[in-house]
């Protein structure tokens, strides 16, 4: 699909080719906010938006230098740990930012810095940092790997008709988060109160009890003893997929011998993950199987 006018073959570059001033953040603790400098860290992009989204909003401790301020047409890489891969294009509504270690820094000059930052969205990219990610054993990629990543050139005219298209996307999205957002303040309010018995139904008047999470689950330790039995299951903070469908027809191991049995109804979590509040009951599939880690 193109848009009408535009034609002939886009072509294939390294993200290192079209990007300059790349480098890493800022090895500064986070202190609170001044008022005026504000800290980008890994923790304060937007899962979901890959909008700068502080909670709470701070400072860079110590002296700053005008080389870790974000300027227009810097893309932020987190580069290690849980969330390696996530992206962030700088927006000058966002304000005097500076950006973390963590992060790695590459700025579009010649392209135009929306549709490149958009191919970090895709399937396709998820794919390559998995794969890429996992190399070491530790997840992580690192600013030459970054620069190896493979994206798409049109003409600068097309980039801009598409990039103008995705962004009114974009923004219909950011509205529909906004009332979304709302939504969920009010359902956390109230359970709040429900369970804190704040609140109650007026046909309820018996006493709650108080369990333990050990007093009303079971552990389920069912594992497969041979590969591939049966298809794995990816438990992510957006829900439980095929991992081949949400990695775009990559899977983490190609020996899946051990893997834990997860049946339809049953909860699953994995303590590596659970702070990012990755923890999901399976409704959809009859049967798959997830990583023990």
């Amino acid at each position: 699909m193109r848009f009408p006018g535009f034609e002939g073959e886009w072509e294939v570059r390294k993200l290192g080719e079209v990007t300059t001033n790349v480098m890493y953040g800022m090895n500064a603790a986070a202190t609170d906010y001044d008022g005026e400098n504000q800290y980008i860290r890994i923790t304060d992009i937007d899962e979901n938006t890959r909008l700068f989204y502080p909670n709470p909003l701070s400072s860079p401790e110590g002296e700053l230098e005008d080389k870790y301020l974000l300027n227009n047409g810097d893309i932020l890489f987190a580069r290690t740990g849980a969330s390696v891969g996530k992206s962030y294009l700088y927006n000058a509504k966002d304000g005097k930012i500076y950006f973390a270690g963590f992060l790695i820094r590459f700025n579009v000059k010649t392209e135009n810095p929306y549709f490149i930052f958009s191919q970090t969205l895709t399937k396709k990219y998820q794919k390559w940092v998995l794969t890429m990610s996992m190399r070491s054993g530790q997840p992580g990629i690192n600013a030459e790997e970054y620069k190896s990543l493979s994206i798409v050139i049109p003409s600068i005219q097309e980039q801009k008709k598409i990039s103008d298209f995705l962004s009114l996307i974009d923004e219909r999205i950011q509205t529909q988060n906004k009332i979304i957002e709302q939504l969920e303040t009010l359902i956390k309010g109230l359970s709040e109160k429900i369970f804190s018995q704040k609140i109650r139904l007026k046909e309820a008047s018996d006493d709650w009890e108080v369990k333990t999470l050990g007093d009303v689950l079971i552990e389920q330790n069912e594992k497969t003893t041979t590969s591939d039995k049966y298809r794995i299951l990816s438990s992510t903070t957006k829900g439980l997929f095929y991992q081949s469908e949400y990695f775009n027809n990559e899977v983490a191991s190609k020996d899946n011998s051990g893997y834990k049995i997860l049946r339809k109804n049953q909860l699953v979590f994995s303590p590596q993950n659970l702070w990012l509040g990755n923890i999901n009951v399976n409704t959809n599939f009859d049967i798959g199987i997830v990583s023990p880690s």
